[in-house]
This record gives C-alpha cells, sequence and structure tokens, in this order.
C-alpha cells in the first residue's frame, strides 16, 4: 500500500468524523480514533518533547458554554497546553549550567 493510499484513506476518515489530526507542533501529529471516546486535552513539554493526555469535565463545561453563547453545537475540541515539564526544566539547567561553565573557563583563559 502506498503512502498516499494512507493519507487518502485518512483523509476520509477524518472527513466521516472518525478520526481527527492531533497537532502538538509543526513537526508532529497523529491521528486519533473518536468515535465512541472521550475527548483527549494534552500537557506538551517543549523541551522534551513529552505528552501528557488528559480529560477534564471543566473544560468541556467551558466548550459547551462558549460554543451555547455562539448558538454552536460542539462536537468535539482540541487543547494543548505547551510548557516545560521538571524533566524539562532539569534539562535545560544542566545545559545552562553547561554553557555557564564553558564561558567562565573561556574567561579564566583570557585573564592569563
Amino acid at each position: 500500500m502506498s503512502r498516499a493510499t494512507v493519507y487518502r484513506t485518512l483523509s476520509h476518515l477524518q472527513d466521516a468524523g472518525i478520526v481527527k489530526q492531533v497537532f502538538f507542533d509543526n513537526r508532529q501529529s497523529y491521528y486519533e480514533v473518536i468515535v465512541g471516546r472521550e475527548t483527549h486535552d494534552y500537557l506538551i513539554c517543549v523541551a522534551t518533547g513529552r505528552v501528557i493526555e488528559f480529560n477534564s469535565e471543566r473544560l468541556r463545561q467551558l466548550r459547551d458554554e462558549i460554543c451555547r453563547e455562539h448558538d454552536y453545537e460542539p462536537l468535539s475540541h482540541q487543547f494543548h497546553i505547551f510548557g516545560v515539564s521538571p524533566a524539562g526544566r532539569a534539562q535545560n539547567k544542566a545545559v545552562a549550567d553547561g554553557r555557564l561553565n564553558r564561558v567562565r573557563s573561556s574567561a579564566a583563559r583570557w585573564k592569563m
């Protein structure tokens, strides 16, 4: 089966409301089956790429309230929170500490 056939089929499944394409950034997306399933929302760490899927009744209530205000019938929604996880902060700190050490080392050489 060709790649074009796969993407054409995925497009038809999207049109039929069976799957949805979930975008995480300009480079990553995937398809999720939505028929008979609750919607999922996502926490995405921009440092590590880790994705946490969660469900929130409060978000669904807010979605429904917004739809009522604008006379829309909600079918689905996507909510992505982009941030930096504890592991991402630790990773960023390690990188920053390494840069600082290199700067200090370089500065020490220039003082000689």
